[in-house]
């Protein structure tokens, strides 16, 4: 049997706890970053869990924006030839920065 994630870190903070901080009562300094170290293993172990849900959330926060970005690069190449609405799309887009792409708006004395 593979112990999960949550059962080693678990049994890392015990034999911490139990083997490692009672050898270390004559050194303070030793013993207390011992301890941040016991805290840091019960931390990991509270949110180990949770990890997927986060990194999912992260993953979404990150694509909403891309993929509103990416329509509207769809939107300004449709202005930009002219077929998304009528009049000068140089005059429609004049000021304006949908995107990061290799076309640009092209400049038109059409204003």
């Amino acid at each position: 049997m593979k112990p999960d994630v949550n059962q080693h870190l678990q049994s890392m903070n015990k034999a911490l706890v139990e083997v490692i901080l009672p050898e270390l009562e004559s050194k303070p300094f030793a013993k207390e970053q011992a301890s941040l170290i016991s805290a840091s293993l019960q931390l990991l172990v509270e949110v180990q869990e949770h990890e997927f849900h986060y990194i999912k959330q992260e993953y979404e926060d990150t694509r909403t924006p891309l993929k509103t970005g990416q329509k509207a690069c769809r939107q300004t190449a449709e202005f930009n030839s002219g077929r998304a609405l009528t009049g000068s799309p140089t005059r429609i887009l004049k000021g304006a920065t949908f995107c990061l792409s290799k076309k640009r708006p092209q400049n038109s004395s059409q204003d």
